[in-house]
């Protein structure tokens, strides 16, 4: 779902861009390597890569041995000290990471506040912001 909303985004506001078709990885390290690998020997015209998936260090990897960090825009998931490390070093550009404390804080208000109501309802939203983590914050 993650990865269409941002194929829409950018058909509509950089249609000049050419969008490759996603690739599986499975959630491998080993295979999300090798299939950044391929698209940078294969597309030297590259700009950028989203990892939407588990892997993600395999394709920072990639990324690193490559030598093409510089003018190459890397966005993924993750928190694991490999993408800090690549937000340091200019090898990632963006990483998205999802505050689970803050949605599991939210999860247990709403079912506190639940059980001191007299409500019927028993359905509740809350909206949680994905946080961006970029070279800036990463220091």
């Amino acid at each position: 779902m993650i990865e269409a909303g941002l194929r829409s985004y950018l058909r509509e506001y950089a249609p000049y861009l050419t969008l490759l078709d996603p690739r599986v990885t499975s959630g491998s390290p080993a295979a999300a390597k090798e299939v950044a690998q391929c698209l940078l020997d294969q597309h030297r015209d590259l700009i950028g890569l989203f990892i939407s998936g588990n892997g993600l260090d395999g394709a920072i990897s990639a990324v690193q041995q490559s030598g093409r960090s510089d003018g190459l825009a890397v966005v993924g998931f993750g928190t694991l000290e490999a993408v800090r490390t690549a937000l340091i070093n200019g090898t990632m550009s963006l990483a998205i990471t999802i505050p689970l404390r803050r949605i599991a804080g939210e999860a247990i208000s709403e079912m506190l506040r639940y059980i001191d109501s007299s409500s019927t309802t028993h359905c509740f939203t809350r909206l949680v912001s994905f946080e961006l983590n970029t070279h800036d914050e990463s220091i």
